[in-house]
């Protein structure tokens, strides 16, 4: 438990000096903003077609953990967005409760803490589980909002819905990455230094840019963020009752070349 906590400590510390830049005046709010987008248009794309060009697809491509969490996410999504109508939210405001409790910052937190924690090979499963966030779930909250909104589901909603997958940057650095691994190119050494040197900024400018936000935000309504975060941080958790199911994760994330 020591070990885990000093291995994240950096990451917490980039969040607080974040926010301290921006509590303290030394940095905007603007400033964070185009940080922000910096790291969503340009680090994290890189990062991200680098582990996809990087691995073989069928590791990245598991179809039982594909099933595995978005079916477990799904139930959840529908049990957050029942219980949201029960406490008399409208259909939007449950919509965008259940969106919240059952995805998470996968792109910006959870991709390089899981990197730090257990390598490179760890980017596998954990873009999977970002390709379903943005997909299935980013294109079902709009669908919902947009049918609760015009009172149908007209086909201009799915023009809409795959128009904006298709400028999605992190979609499309995983969709060139896997069609480079797929065509079995190597990469260059100024391309492969290229994307090293911009693919690294991207897990400090992201802490960073994250703790700068949290300046602005403020608890107005503690009992729903509670609710939000008991569902993604308790319900949503997967417990597998075969012991040997670690061991064998780990044994398979070592066989991914690299």
């Amino acid at each position: 438990m020591t070990d885990i906590f000093l291995q994240l400590l950096p990451f917490f510390a980039l969040l607080g000096c974040g926010y301290i830049a921006v509590w303290t005046g030394l940095l905007s709010d603007t400033a964070i903003a185009n940080l922000t987008r910096f790291v969503f248009y340009f680090a994290l794309s890189a990062m991200l077609f680098d582990f996809a060009s990087s691995l073989p697809v069928s590791y990245i491509f598991d179809r039982q953990l594909v099933l595995a969490y978005s079916s477990a996410s799904l139930v959840l999504y529908c049990l957050m967005t029942l219980i949201g109508r029960l406490r008399g939210c409208n259909i939007e405001e449950s919509a965008i409760e259940a969106q919240c409790g059952v995805i998470g910052n996968t792109g910006f937190l959870g991709l390089p803490v899981l990197v730090l924690m257990f390598g490179d090979r760890a980017a596998a499963p954990v873009m999977l589980t970002l390709s379903v966030d943005l997909v299935l779930f980013g294109s079902l909250v709009v669908a919902i909002i947009s049918a609760n909104r015009d009172g149908r589901l007209s086909p201009v909603v799915f023009v809409t819905i795959s128009k904006g997958l298709l400028k999605n940057p992190m979609i499309l650095a995983m969709v060139f990455g896997l069609l480079w691994s797929l065509l079995g190119l190597s990469k260059p050494g100024p391309m492969a230094n290229f994307l090293d040197l911009l693919g690294a900024a991207a897990t400090p400018c992201a802490l960073f840019a994250i703790g700068g936000s949290l300046v602005a935000k403020t608890a107005e309504r503690v009992s729903v963020a509670g609710w939000i975060s008991f569902a993604k941080l308790v319900l949503l958790q997967h417990r597998n009752p075969d012991p040997g199911h670690r061991l064998r994760l780990q044994h398979d994330l070592s066989l991914i070349p690299l």
